[in-house]
């Protein structure tokens, strides 16, 4: 099984102004990041601000069942 995560991906197409796209240009080159990386960065930290943004519950394993009691312990010794 392949434990890879798998991701429905969205395009969006919008419009920056110049001054907006041209500071994503250098934010995402101080970053050495690409532009799409540095926007979602942006949303999900102001997702995390306005609480809208779940962390993923990890799940845990389930105890372990007891062991089997021993036979041995309840027997009425002669």
């Amino acid at each position: 099984m392949n434990d890879q995560k798998v991701y429905d991906y969205i395009r969006f197409n919008f419009v920056l102004s110049p001054k907006h796209k041209h500071a994503l240009e250098l934010m995402a080159e101080n970053d050495r990041e690409s532009m799409s990386t540095i926007l979602r960065g942006l949303i999900l930290q102001e997702a995390k601000l306005r609480g809208l943004w779940l962390p993923v519950r990890e799940t845990k394993p389930a105890p372990a069942a007891p062991p089997p009691p021993d036979p041995t312990e309840n027997q009425v010794q002669p």
